[in-house]
């Protein structure tokens, strides 16, 4: 069951966004890079089981922010301050080990606690899942999450793109476009639980709050929610340990 309080985003108009899409993402003024980013890992997008999580997607955005999505929700489960330890029979041609991330991370939350889902007209819930993605070089990746298996929600699709932002601290962003959602549903985007020196803002908003444990869309519609962590450097590891 989700807690707290949510918002329900009807529409959201950036003005701080500038120039047009041009295939990837739109240039946000104050937060978007001036120059070409440095990713963390060639190549900086990969699939993996990761921390026991099949189907993972990680995305290395530099080196010292590694997002890691879960492939079954589309929610971000780990979000890592260190290089991803690379074990296992794809890697090191060791059987049993998997993938893991290495703490201290920024923040990490269980199977259920972030991710989309679609609630119909009559109340059914279905889960969104990784459909594909799409590299454009070094320079920008495009998710793009649907409802599979059903197809009358197949016109459903949430596209994300995924940057650093820039400073102070550390901090990063997710472009986001909701298109197709049929007439009558809603959509959730679960952000997780509140983590401490996090905070999650919509760009362009009319408030600069810190945003709900999740929103709420009613209609088709696209954002920018900018995440920062503080202070700078990660919580100790012993305090964000998974098990």
């Amino acid at each position: 069951m989700l807690g707290g309080s949510r918002l329900i985003v009807v529409l959201i108009a950036a003005a701080a966004l500038v120039g047009c899409r041009g295939g990837d993402k739109v240039e946000i003024v104050g937060i978007t890079p001036l120059e070409p980013v440095a990713r963390g890992h060639d190549p900086w997008v990969f699939r993996a089981t990761l921390d026991e999580r099949p189907r993972s997607v990680v995305v290395a955005l530099q080196p010292g922010l590694w997002v890691a999505y879960d492939g079954a929700t589309g929610g971000v489960f780990r979000v890592a301050s260190q290089p991803v330890n690379f074990e296992g029979a794809v890697y090191t041609g060791g059987h049993g080990p998997q993938p893991t991330t290495q703490p201290p991370n920024y923040e990490q939350h269980d199977a259920d606690a972030t991710g989309w889902f679609a609630t119909d007209a009559g109340g059914g819930r279905h889960a969104l899942s990784l459909l594909s993605y799409t590299l454009n070089g070094e320079r920008s990746v495009e998710l793009r999450w649907g409802v599979r298996g059903h197809a009358w929600a197949s016109s459903l699709v949430v596209k994300e793109t995924p940057e650093v932002a820039l400073g102070p601290g550390v901090a990063w962003f997710r472009q986001v476009e909701v298109a197709g959602l049929p007439g009558g549903w809603s959509l959730t985007q679960q952000l997780g639980p509140e983590v401490e020196g996090r905070t999650v803002t919509l760009v362009g908003a009319d408030s600069a709050e810190p945003l709900a444990s999740h929103l709420v869309f009613e209609r088709d519609t696209s954002y920018t929610l900018l995440t920062r962590y503080e202070p700078v450097t990660p919580p100790d590891a012993e305090a964000t340990s998974f098990d």
